[in-house]
């Protein structure tokens, strides 16, 4: 199922001043409606290494996690800026970055991705542009 999920990810250059069309594949929504328990005990348990249990409004997050996806599930049409998630800079040519004025909003900080392995003090993944 996850080929599915990720058969369905829209790829290419955004930017989040211009708004993009997005097609929603309702079926892989679904697949993440019913898996809300799993991903959120992986977030927590392997992710952040909590007990799942200290989490004292978890059933409030899960009810509010699945009314957003079914939102997605019910208008599959979107036009919308878009939020961009992950930049793999060593597979984007810099021209293209220039190109489409990618730069600095999208450079991600360990605020962002506080779990990536590859944040690290002098991670390669992470050049600046000046």
């Amino acid at each position: 199922m996850l080929v599915q999920v990720l058969k369905h990810l829209n790829r290419g250059v955004f930017r989040r001043d211009i708004p993009c069309r997005f097609k929603i594949a309702p079926e892989t929504v679904q697949y993440l409606i019913d898996n809300v328990d799993r991903t959120l005990q992986q977030s927590i348990e392997i992710e952040e290494k909590l007990s799942i249990d200290l989490i004292e409004n978890l059933s409030d997050i899960k009810e509010d996690i699945q009314q957003q996806l079914q939102h997605l599930k019910n208008v599959p049409n979107r036009l919308e800026n878009p939020n961009i998630y992950h930049l793999d800079a060593d597979a984007v040519y810099p021209n293209i970055i220039l190109t489409n004025r990618l730069q600095p909003s999208t450079i991600a900080d360990s605020t962002l991705f506080p779990q990536c392995d590859l944040n690290r003090p002098n991670a390669r993944c992470q050049r600046e542009i000046n």
